[in-house]
């Protein structure tokens, strides 16, 4: 996680320098894309290193053990999935050109947004029949293909065009996604990230004998205690320093 956010300095003092004072847009989509494109050269070319790698390499030593830490480093158990971070700031500069600085007309707006739900959507099923590819874990001396190297880029792909149709659709849509039970999602959505695999999959004991069903509550349960004993009192902490700055 700190090697993702380090990472991402770089990057973007290398997009500041390629769009420099122009504050062109189609210099910094080209900038995006190009960094979409290098994240999936990079994921291909760590399958490569990871399919070269013998089962037994930390225990043979030498180039070997080498090959698989640098492989595990640059590549993680799943991929870094920096070009699915890249997708959401691609999103987030077409909403700012788009709405704030008010280049796309509200009816164009809502018409791209019927698209974009349209397009979101149907990959999002496409993604969900073939989830099994983004269970893939660094395995070495196995070869990924295409359809998994391109996995997260593909969710990526759908949850960017879903939202950006959200935030452009129209007051149906809208009034959709700010039910109650979506809203409370949305507000422990950080804490619903950091517990959902430990409870689902029973990596803590205590969940383990549970149905599965049961598990679902308890992601809930203690999603909610964390948003509240944890994340709240830091917010509310961020913003008196920030007032008092």
């Amino acid at each position: 996680q700190a090697q993702f956010y380090l990472l991402l300095r770089l990057i973007a003092v290398g997009i500041a320098r390629v769009v420099g004072r122009t504050r062109s847009a189609a210099r910094l989509f080209g900038a995006l894309l190009g960094v979409i494109a290098l994240a999936e050269l990079l994921r291909w070319l760590d399958t490569l290193l990871m399919a070269s790698v013998p089962p037994q390499a930390l225990a043979h030593g030498g180039w070997e053990a080498v090959r698989w830490i640098l492989s595990l480093a640059t590549m993680g158990m799943q991929g870094k999935n920096l070009e699915v971070f890249f997708v959401g700031a691609l999103c987030s500069t077409l909403y700012v050109i788009g709405t704030e600085r008010e280049e796309l007309a509200r009816h164009t707006q809502r018409r791209v947004a019927r698209w974009l739900l349209t397009a979101g959507l149907l990959i999002a099923v496409v993604a969900a029949l073939n989830w099994k590819l983004g269970t893939a874990l660094f395995t070495p001396g196995e070869q990924w293909g295409l359809a998994i190297i391109t996995y997260p880029l593909v969710v990526g792909v759908s949850f960017g065009a879903l939202t950006l149709g959200i935030v452009w659709g129209g007051p149906l849509v809208h009034a959709i996604f700010a039910a109650p039970l979506l809203r409370f999602i949305g507000l422990i959505s950080y804490s619903l990230y950091l517990w959902h695999l430990p409870i689902l999959r029973g990596d803590l004991a205590i969940f383990a004998p549970l149905p599965l069903w049961l598990r679902l509550v308890c992601v809930l349960i203690f999603s909610y205690l964390s948003y509240q004993l944890l994340e709240r009192p830091f917010l509310r902490r961020r913003k008196r320093l920030h007032k008092s700055a």
